[in-house]
């Protein structure tokens, strides 16, 4: 996934030495791909901007 890497790369950007962290997860079960969108009957077809921002 394109999420990932920066992901990956975050914490060694943020860390400070001498606080106390907390562990912590991110559950983002509705991320899929664009491609396996089940879209309504009444869905109109995406736009080009649309598609951009997926």
């Amino acid at each position: 996934m394109v999420l990932l890497p920066p992901a990956l790369k975050a914490p060694t950007a943020i860390f400070k030495p001498g606080f106390a962290y907390y562990k912590a997860a991110i559950v983002a079960p509705e991320l899929v791909e664009a491609a396996l969108v089940q879209t309504s009957l009444f869905d109109e077809p995406s736009s080009a901007k649309s598609q951009q921002l997926m």
